[in-house]
């Protein structure tokens, strides 16, 4: 299909003149197949060699974009109707607009810009961007980083703005949005806030998220609070004392206290609709020269969902550096750490070393290694997409993003074919990493039967909006094709 496909976009390229005003006026190529094997087709626009493209989607405006070049054109994801075209200013577009575009400058200052269809630069601003709510841009002063700022998108005005202490902890953002409270968002630093989005107004609540020093030699540590998760109106996270759950108003539902000076850098999640699982590998940070301490040994437990009442705890004696953890639905633990990999059993404490095959010839990136240990990934079996588990025989392991294997206790292994290996993206399309010859491929899956109804391999990227349209981005065009 690859030969050919060149083959016919070179004769196209030597028969067009001019580039077709709708996307539809381009010839239909196939570009995969559906669930029962029948070619796909694609309107495809032949892009012009040596010009680099990239493909976007902008899903609450119903738009796609395409840049090739420094030029950019808009289309209406629905009709794949050309509304604009104009030249790219910025180093990304991140959100699109009926009068403009929002870019943002990766120099390293993240600094947010908001240039209209001609070129123009309408508003810019020093402060460094948060978050985007589409008519409100969300940034922070860019050295203290303890300040909100809320511009109005088009004009950039300050339309308020808000003190927040992270004097112990650096934060992040989260857009929550709720059935009784649709219009808040999160912050979680040395507290966790909630602001109104059109106001500012705000509610904070206190939390536990580092442990100063008691010895002058000593650094102060932080990065001691958990991720948050949202069920809901309720609102769930850990610090240093206890794991919480709270409303939308931050009124406690439960509260479980954790053993002391046993979380550090934690990390909560489902394990099924009525367990939450909270791994740490007790790694935080403190002011030294490496910027990272530790606290405590890894450590897992099991909650109860309705109640926060604990069902298990695990603790693991260990002073091997560990660098992540997994916890699998048996509940089997793998951790690993430098080039050495262990796995235990809940409520056991002795670690056993897995001798892998391959060599674990890492790269580190902030003293991290290149390879990490899936929970699960997904896989195409018999036209369904189905979960591959790590679990008591054996871990899904990727080394540098490009290779992956199934590994058993024994150490022998087999390795996965990498564009068979699916992650979700959005509106029900995964997408495979590319193998080392550069290839990748994407399934649309019906969320219900998880039955495959289209599959491409090929050089791409893949974009699919929440109405069934889709672009392909390949070598030597853009692929469209509209949803049903």
């Amino acid at each position: 299909m690859k030969k050919q496909i060149l083959i016919i976009f070179a004769a196209i390229l030597l028969s067009m003149t001019a580039f077709a005003e709708s996307i539809t006026e381009y010839p239909e190529m196939c570009m995969g197949k559906d669930g029962e094997g029948n070619d796909v087709m694609f309107h495809c626009m032949p892009t012009p060699p040596g010009l680099p493209t990239s493909i976007s989607l902008f899903d609450t405006f119903n738009r796609f974009a395409v840049k090739i070049g420094d030029k950019t054109t808009v289309y209406n994801s629905e009709t794949l109707e050309p509304i604009v075209t104009f030249k790219q200013k910025g180093d990304r577009m991140t959100n699109l607009f009926e009068d403009g575009y929002f870019a943002l400058d990766i120099d390293g200052s993240h600094t947010p810009n908001f240039y209209n269809f001609e070129g123009k630069k309408v508003w810019k601003t020093g402060n460094r961007f948060v978050a985007d709510f589409d008519s409100i841009i969300l940034c922070t002063n860019k050295l203290k980083r303890d300040k909100l700022v809320a511009l109005d998108c088009s004009t950039g005005t300050e339309l308020w703005s808000r003190k927040i202490s992270t004097k112990k902890q650096p934060y992040y953002c989260r857009i929550l949005q709720t059935k009784s409270k649709p219009n808040y968002f999160y912050i979680v630093a040395d507290s966790i806030y909630r602001f109104e989005i059109a106001s500012g107004k705000s509610i904070r609540r206190s939390l536990r998220s580092s442990k100063p020093s008691t010895n002058i030699f000593e650094k102060d540590k932080w990065n001691i609070r958990s991720n948050f998760l949202v069920k809901g109106d309720s609102l769930f996270i850990a610090d240093a004392d206890s794991l919480y759950c709270f409303n939308s108003d931050f009124r406690s539902i439960w509260q479980t206290a954790l053993p002391p000076n046993s979380v550090g850098g934690s990390n909560i999640y489902w394990h099924d609709s009525c367990q939450l699982i909270l791994l740490s590998i007790g790694e935080i940070f403190d002011n030294s020269r490496d910027g990272v301490g530790r606290l405590s040994s890894p450590f897992v437990a099991r909650f109860d969902l309705s109640d926060g009442k604990t069902l298990s705890t695990t603790s693991i004696n260990v002073k091997k550096n560990v660098d992540g953890m997994v916890y699998t639905d048996d509940g089997t633990m793998y951790l690993y750490g430098g080039n050495k990999i262990y796995y235990t059993n809940e409520n056991d404490t002795t670690l056993h070393k897995i001798d892998f095959e391959p060599d674990l010839n890492y790269v580190k990136d902030y003293r991290h290694p290149g390879y990490r240990i899936h929970q699960w990934v997904s896989m195409i079996k018999d036209g369904k997409m189905e979960r591959v588990q790590s679990n008591k025989n054996g871990f899904i392991l990727e080394i540098d993003k490009k290779k992956f294997y199934k590994v058993y206790l024994d150490g022998h292994s087999e390795e996965l074919p990498t564009e068979d290996v699916f992650f979700y993206d959005i509106n029900d399309l995964y997408i495979s990493l590319r193998n080392e010859k550069g290839i990748n491929a994407c399934a649309v899956v019906n969320p219900d039967t998880k039955r495959v109804i289209f599959y491409s391999k090929l050089d791409g990227d893949f974009v699919r909006d929440k109405n069934g349209s889709m672009l392909i981005r390949f070598k030597t065009g853009i692929a469209f094709r509209k949803g049903k």
